[in-house]
């Protein structure tokens, strides 16, 4: 749990509320000097729609100079400020779009913070590609993540959540 590792598993499963409820009963597990188990202290709880203490998290990691994780930290806190443009400074002036080729989950964040701005069709494009490199949680990308709510209902979307449950169907058999 110190790498965020059962919080995350919590969120993948739609129980943000109790990933971060996990999270913060886990007092000897979180260090405020490590940036790693913060950054998953945020993404609780900016899944469970406390965006406020998702913010502080997030700020703290920004604060410790950690690279990627700043980074990527930076980009979510200017998302959940409803800053359309820094997000897109972001994307432009750090290693985050390079780094996000090396994870499923990494497109997928990206395309959280576009979605959360209004930036639809480049959110669906980083979406398309977590979905290529293997995030197949089609009942998290449908129903629980809630960066995506306003992709819901488009068709491009809704074909992507299908492509995402027919390879987790061949995955599982």
């Amino acid at each position: 749990m110190h790498t965020g590792g059962g919080g995350a598993l919590e969120i993948f499963l739609g129980r943000p509320d109790l990933a971060l409820a996990r999270l913060d009963s886990a007092p000897g597990q979180l260090s405020s000097n490590e940036p790693f188990p913060l950054w998953w202290e945020a993404q609780a709880a900016g899944y469970a729609g406390n965006e406020a203490h998702a913010r502080e998290k997030l700020a703290e990691v920004v604060e410790m100079e950690a690279g990627f994780l700043s980074d990527m930290s930076e980009l979510l806190s200017r998302a959940l400020s409803d800053d359309r443009h820094g997000v897109k400074e972001v994307l432009k002036q750090t290693a985050v779009c390079e780094m996000a080729q090396t994870d499923e989950y990494f497109p997928l964040y990206i395309a959280n913070a576009l979605a959360r701005v209004g930036e639809l069709d480049e959110a669906l494009t980083w979406l398309e590609q977590a979905v290529s490199w293997g995030f197949t949680n089609h009942d998290f990308l449908s129903k629980h993540n809630r960066y995506l709510e306003p992709l819901r209902g488009m068709q491009r979307f809704e074909a992507l959540i299908e492509v995402a449950r027919k390879k987790q169907r061949e995955f599982v058999t």
